[in-house]
C-alpha cells in the first residue's frame, strides 16, 4: 500500500520500480526557468540522502530529448495538470516525470515523490552506495482549497528561529501553504518594530508564567523575519503574520502606556485570560502606532494577507474612556461595538491603500464588517457562514474541529487541557457548511489547524500537538471529498508514523482502542484491546505500572475476573510508542453502587422531547446519558463514600456550565466559558458517605463533561464507580 497523505486525486499503480542511483540525473525544462529552484531544492534533498552527484541539466523545451535515468520537471499549463498548484508524477522503470501548472504544483510533486520513497529517506545519517527504490505509478493530483493553513501562537510560549522553520518544512511536506503566525499577545510582543524598541526590550518578556517564578520571553529580529520568510517561499508557503489589535495588547500595553484608555502602567501579562485593558479607539497616537508598526511589517512580509487579530477586546475601558465615547459621537456611532468596526475599518483602509487584504478572526463581523476583510470562524461556523453569504471571503477554523491544543485522548495525555478533540474528528471536519449557494461556497477559501500554546512550552510538546492531526487536516484541505475515509487514512498513516519517527518529530502515536475510559465490571467481563497503527504491536499491564517493551503482548482478548487498572501502549518497529491510556475496571454491587441521573429539558421546540428522563450511570460524566440534540439540564447525584478521613479535591473538566456541590455546600462553579480555567474544589472530608450532586446545562450537539477526584491514597482521575453509592 502506497501511504501518501494528504491522499492524491488519482493513482494508478505500475508493475516494477525506479531506482535512484549513481547513474541518476535531474533535468528541468528549458523552457520553464520557474522550475529552477524547484530542480536545485530537489537536487539537494537527494544529494543529502544518497551521495550520488545528481546533476542539474535542462532539456529541450516542452522536457523532450531527456536521457534515460532521468527525472523531468517541466511546465505545462494546456495538460490535466494545468491549473494552480497541480501536478502529474509519472515514475516509470526508465525515469520519472513531473509535469505542473506551475512551479508550486511541481513542489509538491516532490512531496509526493519523497513519500514513495523509504522512511528513512532525508532524515539522520545519509545512506551511501545504495539504490533508492521508487515504486512505478502515476499521479494526477491538485489541491480542493486555495487556503491550506497551520498556525502558530508564539505569543503565550516563544519558539526560536530554528524550530519554526523545522514546522515550516514539516507543514509544506503534507502541501499546506500558509503558516499563520501569531506574533504578539498579552503576554509577550516577538517580532522586532525598529521605530518602536521598547515593544521588545520591554513587551516581548514576562516575569513569570503562571506563578511559576521563572521569566520567559524572546523575538524575531527582522533578520530573523527575513529568514522565515525566504525559508518558506522556497517551500511554496506564505507566512500571515498575526499583529492582534484592538485588544490582546497588553504587552504593547507595557511598553507604550500612553495608548491605552487609562495611561497605565502595566506589566506584560503572566496569565491566560482575556484583560480589559486595550488600544485606546479614542487616540489618534493609537492609529498613528499601529500604522507605524504594520508598515515594517508589511515591508517583511510579502504576502498578500496581513492578520489584525479583532478578537475578545473587552469593551469595558471604552465605555468610561472620554476619548472613545468622544470617538463614537463624532463619528455617529451606535456604541462600542461600533467602535470596534470603525478600529478594524480604519486599519483596513490603510492596509488595502499598500495592496494589502485584511484578515481577522470572527468577531470583526461585530458592528459591521469591513468591505474587503477576510474572517477566520472559530467560534463555530456561523460567522464563517455569515461572511460567505454576504459576499466575504472565509477560512474556516473553529474550536470543534481545528483546535490542536485540545487533548487528543481521555487518560494518558501529557498536561491536557480541558476540550477533546481526536484525530477522527479532525478528519471528519468539512469546510464548506451545509446550505450555501455555488457561489456563496466558492467564498470559503479552505481551513486551517490551530496550535495555541498556553499549554504547550516547548518545541516537543507542540510537534506532539500537531501531528498527525495536521496530517488528518492536510486530507481535509487538499484532498477530493469523495476520496477521503478514515479508515483508509488509518492504514496510510502507518507509514506516515514510521517517516515521522526516522524524522525526529514527536509524533503521538495512537495508542490502542477498545478500553480506555472507567468501566464497571460485576463479575467478569473481556477487554477487547486493538492497535491503530497496522504493523504494530500493543502490550499491556494489569497492576497499574506503564508498559514497557517486555511487557505481555495482547495477543487475544483479555478476561478480567477481579478489579483492575488496565493499562496498554502501542510500539512501532521503527521505534516510537503512544500514549497510555487507562481502563479503571472496579468490581461494584449493581444493587448499592452508582449514580442517578435526571434530564431536563430546558427549551420546548416542534419535535424536542419535553419529558424528564430518570435512570442509573456509574461515571461522573455526561457519557453513554441519553442526551439527544436539545438543550437540556442534567443533575447527578450520588454519596461519595470515603475510607480515609482528609482532603479530597475535585475538579471538572467541561464544555458547558456546571456546578457541584458536597454535602449541600460549598459550590464549585464553571459557566463554560474559558476551557483553561478548570474550577476546583477542595473538601475536607470525615469518613462515610457524602451527598454529591452536579448540575450541567448541556447545550449543542456533543456536549460533554468529566470529574476527577484525589485524596488520601487516590491520584487524580475520575470518580471511581466503587466509590458511589446510589441515592435511596
Amino acid at each position: 500500500m502506497l501511504s501518501l497523505v494528504p491522499v492524491p486525486a488519482s493513482v494508478e499503480r505500475r508493475p516494477g520500480s525506479f531506482l535512484i542511483d549513481g547513474r541518476t540525473s535531474i533535468a528541468v525544462d528549458a523552457g520553464s526557468p520557474a522550475l529552477n529552484d524547484v530542480g536545485r531544492f530537489l537536487a539537494s534533498r537527494l544529494r543529502e540522502s544518497t551521495g550520488y552527484p545528481l546533476p542539474l541539466d535542462t532539456v529541450l523545451k516542452g522536457g523532450k530529448g531527456a536521457p534515460a535515468h532521468v527525472i523531468v520537471l517541466t511546465l505545462d499549463p494546456s495538460s490535466s495538470a494545468g491549473k494552480a498548484e497541480a501536478y502529474t508524477l509519472d515514475v516509470t522503470k526508465g525515469g520519472i516525470r513531473i509535469t505542473a501548472g506551475d512551479a508550486a504544483g511541481a513542489f509538491y510533486a516532490l512531496q509526493t515523490l519523497f513519500q514513495l520513497l523509504p522512511p528513512e529517506f532525508g532524515h539522520g545519517s545519509p545512506v551511501y552506495g545504495v539504490a533508492w527504490e521508487v515504486s512505478c505509478v502515476r499521479i494526477e493530483d491538485a489541491p480542493r482549497f486555495p487556503w491550506r493553513g497551520m498556525h502558530l501562537d508564539v505569543g503565550r510560549h516563544f519558539f526560536g528561529k530554528k524550530f519554526v522553520e523545522e514546522y515550516i518544512d514539516l507543514i509544506s511536506h503534507y502541501k499546506f501553504n500558509v503558516f499563520h503566525w501569531h506574533l504578539t499577545e498579552d503576554q509577550g510582543w516577538r517580532i522586532e518594530i525598529k521605530k518602536y524598541p521598547r515593544l521588545t526590550t520591554v513587551g516581548s518578556w514576562r516575569k513569570e508564567t503562571l506563578g511559576d517564578g521563572q521569566p520567559h520571553g524572546g523575538f524575531y529580529t527582522q533578520d530573523d523575519v527575513r529568514e522565515v520568510v525566504g525559508y518558506a517561499r522556497e517551500r511554496f508557503v506564505t507566512v500571515v503574520p498575526e499583529i492582534e489589535m484592538p485588544g490582546h495588547s497588553t504587552a504593547a500595553l507595557a511598553a507604550y502606556p500612553e495608548l491605552s484608555c487609562t495611561g497605565g502602567p502595566f506589566d506584560v501579562q503572566t496569565k491566560w485570560r482575556v484583560f480589559d485593558d486595550v488600544y485606546c479607539a479614542g487616540n489618534e497616537k493609537t492609529f498613528e502606532f499601529l500604522e507605524d508598526v504594520l508598515t515594517e511589517v508589511m515591508e517583511l512580509f510579502p504576502g498578500r494577507y496581513i492578520h489584525i487579530g479583532g478578537d475578545e477586546c473587552p469593551k469595558t475601558r471604552w465605555k468610561v474612556c472620554p476619548r472613545c465615547q468622544a470617538r463614537i459621537k463624532a463619528e455617529g456611532l451606535a456604541g462600542e461595538h461600533e467602535l470596534q468596526s470603525y478600529f478594524i475599518r480604519r486599519i483596513e483602509k490603510f492596509l488595502n491603500a499598500r495592496g494589502k487584504r485584511l484578515v481577522g478572526w470572527d468577531e470583526i463581523l461585530e458592528g459591521g464588517l469591513p468591505p474587503n476583510a477576510t474572517v477566520m470562524s472559530w467560534r463555530g461556523v456561523e460567522g464563517g457562514i455569515a461572511a460567505a453569504t454576504s459576499g466575504h471571503d472565509v477560512v474556516m477554523t473553529p474550536t470543534s474541529n481545528c483546535y490542536f491544543d485540545y487533548c487528543q485522548g481521555l487518560t494518558g495525555e501529557p498536561e491536557p487541557v480541558g476540550s477533546y478533540l481526536p484525530l477522527d474528528r479532525v478528519y471528519s471536519y468539512e469546510p464548506v457548511p451545509p446550505g450555501l449557494t455555488e457561489a456563496q461556497a466558492r467564498h470559503i477559501l479552505g481551513a486551517q489547524g490551530n496550535v495555541w500554546t498556553e499549554s504547550i512550552p516547548g518545541p516537543r510538546k507542540a510537534e506532539y500537538m500537531s501531528f498527525p492531526r495536521a496530517c488528518a487536516m492536510s486530507e481535509v484541505v487538499w484532498s477530493p471529498r469523495e476520496k477521503r475515509n478514515f479508515g483508509d487514512f488509518s492504514s496510510r498513516m502507518a507509514g506516515q508514523y514510521a517517516r515521522l519517527v526516522e524524522r525526529g518529530v514527536n509524533v503521538r502515536i495512537p495508542p490502542p482502542s477498545g478500553f480506555e475510559g472507567y468501566p464497571v465490571l460485576f463479575h467478569d467481563t473481556t477487554v477487547t484491546i486493538e492497535s491503530q497503527v497496522p504493523g504494530s504491536v500493543v502490550r499491556y499491564t494489569t497492576d497499574g505500572a506503564d508498559p514497557t517493551e517486555g511487557s505481555p503482548l495482547v495477543s487475544g482478548p483479555l478476561h478480567l475476573r477481579a478489579s483492575a487498572t488496565l493499562k496498554a501502549r502501542t510500539f512501532l518497529p521503527a521505534g516510537g510508542s503512544s500514549p497510555v491510556p487507562r481502563g479503571i475496571y472496579s468490581v461494584l454491587d449493581p444493587e448499592e453502587n452508582g449514580l442517578a441521573f435526571t434530564i431536563l429539558p430546558r427549551r420546548i421546540s416542534a419535535g424536542s422531547r419535553a419529558d424528564t428522563v430518570r435512570g442509573i450511570s456509574y461515571r461522573m460524566s455526561l457519557d453513554g446519558l441519553p442526551l439527544g440534540h436539545d438543550s437540556v439540564t442534567v443533575r447527578l447525584d450520588s454519596y461519595f463514600t470515603v475510607k480515609e478521613e482528609g482532603d479530597y479535591l475535585f475538579t471538572i473538566a467541561q464544555g458547558d456550565p456546571v456546578t457541584l456541590s458536597v454535602d449541600g455546600s460549598p459550590a464549585v462553579t464553571n459557566r463554560g466559558e474559558n476551557w483553561w480555567d478548570i474550577p476546583s474544589g477542595l473538601f475536607h472530608l470525615s469518613v462515610g458517605a457524602h451527598a454529591i450532586s452536579v448540575s450541567v446545562a448541556a447545550a449543542g450537539p456533543a456536549p460533554w463533561m468529566d470529574m476527577q477526584v484525589s485524596g488520601p491514597g487516590i491520584e487524580l482521575q475520575p470518580v471511581p464507580p466503587s466509590m458511589l453509592r446510589r441515592r435511596r
